[in-house]
């Protein structure tokens, strides 16, 4: 596929590393994104006698994807890096406990557990919050809660517990701004299907 544009050509080609032992059959599909400028000036502003060129490689696992899906993905890793470093910093994991592996695995794998909890709850409450009841540093327009605000407004709430008619409540104080979105998320919590 050859797109052409403003002075600069592109090329994508994908294809696969050959390698000279025949024996190692590790070949991952590889896409090349080519492309050149033609008599034009660099960022400096000295004018190119010869074309400058810029390749750049993405090595993919997955032969199914097309090449133009395989680059978006790769510029949008960023984002997957943002939730790596929320989850090692809002949940203080920068420094594993322990130095025996299993330890660390068992210990790496509630947090994820942990994490994708709250990021529901997190989104659920961007769903179910009302401007009107948050106090006025919460309600702003966003479009995700970080895992410490989502700790810090509704899981540190105090509470209290209760019985009545050999029934137990979960009672939060009556000031508290977010004890009604919290009863919204635990009534839509309720209302997922459960796993069997």
């Amino acid at each position: 596929m050859t797109l052409r544009g403003s002075g600069r050509n592109n090329c994508l080609q994908c294809g696969h590393l050959g390698f000279l032992d025949c024996r190692i059959n590790l070949s991952p599909p590889q896409i090349y994104d080519h492309s050149w400028k033609f008599w034009k000036k660099s960022k400096k502003g000295q004018v190119l006698l010869f074309p400058e060129y810029r390749i750049d490689t993405y090595w993919c696992s997955v032969e199914q994807l097309p090449p133009d899906e395989v680059i978006r993905l790769y510029h949008d890793h960023g984002t997957s890096e943002q939730f790596h470093a929320e989850l090692k910093s809002d949940m203080a994991l920068e420094r594993l406990p322990s130095g025996r592996f299993a330890s660390n695995s068992l210990i790496l794998h509630l947090a994820m557990l942990t994490y994708n909890m709250l990021r529901i709850i997190g989104q659920i409450s961007l769903e179910e919050s009302d401007p009107n009841e948050l106090p006025g540093i919460r309600n702003k327009k966003v479009l995700r809660r970080r895992i410490r605000t989502v700790m810090q407004d509704l899981m540190y709430m105090a509470g209290r517990l209760v019985t009545r008619g050999r029934q137990w409540y979960l009672s939060f104080g009556q000031l508290n701004p977010f004890s009604k979105m919290m009863e919204r998320i635990y009534h839509r919590l309720n209302l997922l299907p459960a796993m069997k």
